[in-house]
């Protein structure tokens, strides 16, 4: 997922969603005179929650987006829906600008396409009886962070590291780095820092914070969330941020981070994936996401881990792949991420 401020006060959010529902050609043979609906598992796209719905009535095939849960209304959206085919080529692209002001709503298409059309293409369609809708989705956000303070964020980042206004300094990192701060401004987001300037602590009269397990460029960037609502390095400091917000309790830049590594997750990274989020306490929907994805990449998991800690040739590790997988219960959908530019 691709985050981007600027300075019209806005984030985009910029993902790709891929729905798969298994199966379907029982669902072509059944008529669908009574409505047929479909709901993909819930996603996260900054801190909102959304689900894809199929729905099947008479005729017509149905594609839609929903919100599920927000942190505030409206949302613009803009969004491109699709089914995929034969190595990611694209079916019957129709894009969709719609502003949700309402949770539980669901926009997009009642006719994206016919039944009788996905019929005559069944055969080019589906890929092992299993058809693919793809959601390329853009989430507008006007950026809220300090509407508390009355001010606007690019005002704050102006502020931000200039010595004769601020109250407090940090020395961080390694290589000691000094920055002038607002102790109002971290505390304001920090429970952490709040206790820190307002309880008998040292550093409430020294006015100096020293961090020295948190590398200055990392904590720099961070300070710009907290300034700003930004991150600007969000995605190559993803698990250092993650840290961060976790010791000094920032809650939604926690979420963005747990959020942005679980759409990273793969068969490489998975066992270690669900160890991070054990240990930053990630909540229960994103945890069961996350021993989801280890189950549909489990040829990927268990091959991983045995060439890793053990001399154990290829068909010993299919036999193992294959037993594991008589166990699982093939699921009727899957939902999958893919970030784009």
């Amino acid at each position: 997922m691709d985050i981007i401020g600027d300075n019209t006060n806005k984030f985009v959010y910029k993902t790709r969603v891929v729905f798969k529902i298994m199966d379907f050609e029982k669902q072509l043979d059944t008529n669908w005179i009574d409505i047929i609906s479909i709901k993909s598992d819930k996603f996260i796209i900054g801190s909102d929650e959304w689900y894809c719905g199929v729905k099947l009535n008479g005729e017509k095939f149905g594609l839609f987006l929903y919100l599920s849960r927000s942190s505030e209304l409206p949302i613009q959206t803009q969004y491109d829906i699709f089914i995929i085919y034969n190595n990611n080529k694209l079916f019957a692209k129709t894009k969709i600008d719609q502003t949700f002001d309402d949770i539980l709503n669901g926009w997009g298409l009642s006719s994206f396409i016919t039944k009788q059309l996905l019929i005559d293409n069944k055969d080019i369609l589906l890929t092992d009886n299993t058809l693919t809708i793809g959601f390329d989705i853009t989430v507008y956000k006007r950026n809220n962070c300090h509407q508390n303070c009355g001010a606007k964020c690019h005002r704050f980042a102006q502020l931000f590291g200039i010595e004769e206004l601020a109250d407090c300094r940090l020395i961080v990192g390694k290589d000691l780095k000094v920055i002038f701060v607002s102790k109002l401004i971290l505390s304001l987001h920090s429970e952490v820092f709040e206790k820190m300037f307002t309880t008998d602590c040292i550093e409430k009269t020294t006015n100096e914070v020293v961090i020295t397990d948190i590398d200055s460029n990392v904590f720099e960037q961070f300070l710009n969330y907290l300034y700003t609502g930004k991150c600007d390095k969000l995605d190559e400091m993803t698990e250092d941020l993650l840290y961060v917000a976790n010791k000094y309790m920032v809650s939604s830049l926690k979420t963005i981070c747990l959020n942005l590594i679980y759409l990273q997750i793969n068969g490489r990274n998975a066992l270690q994936t669900l160890k991070l989020f054990q240990d930053f306490g990630a909540d229960k929907e994103l945890m069961k996401k996350v021993s989801e994805s280890i189950a549909e990449n489990i040829t990927s998991v268990v091959k991983q881990e045995f060439t890793k800690h053990y001399a154990i040739d290829g068909q010993n590790i299919s036999q193992i792949v294959k037993h594991l997988g008589n166990q699982l219960i093939k699921p009727k959908t899957k939902l999958m991420f893919y970030t784009y530019k």
